[in-house]
């Protein structure tokens, strides 16, 4: 349970920093309770990476893996109104492309193929 949550503290803290990769453990599935574009990017490691122009919304989303699935959401204070008026981006590095999932009062807007450079885009609105 320790170790546990110092991995939680671990993204925690480290996803408030600005497009820094953060790598994690292993997840099979992404919840993404946040409007953003999430990107994802094949690679040899689990991490991801939060970016937006505006510091404040980056460092207002909150990300953390249990149980094999990694969760990205809003922290308490932003609204999902404030972080729609913002480019919010999230690009998660796995060794294959988890399930995508999100909560009900967000959906998927837009669904790109696989580029060129191995990496699939969607957009999460609310």
């Amino acid at each position: 349970m320790k170790k546990i949550m110092t991995m939680v503290s671990a993204i925690m803290v480290a996803a408030t920093m600005n497009a820094e990769n953060v790598e994690t453990e292993a997840f099979t599935e992404t919840l993404v309770n946040v409007p953003a574009r999430v990107r994802f990017v094949k690679g040899d490691n689990y991490s991801f990476s939060v970016e937006s122009e505006n510091k404040f919304i980056a460092e207002s989303v909150k990300a953390a893996v249990k149980d094999g699935t990694l969760y990205f959401s809003l922290k308490n204070g932003l609204s999902v109104e404030e972080a729609s008026e913002n480019d919010l981006t999230i690009v998660i590095t796995a060794p294959g492309m988890p399930e995508f999932k999100t909560s009900r009062n967000m959906k998927a807007t837009e669904i790109k193929s696989v580029n060129d450079d191995n990496s699939n885009s969607f957009t999460y609105n609310k």
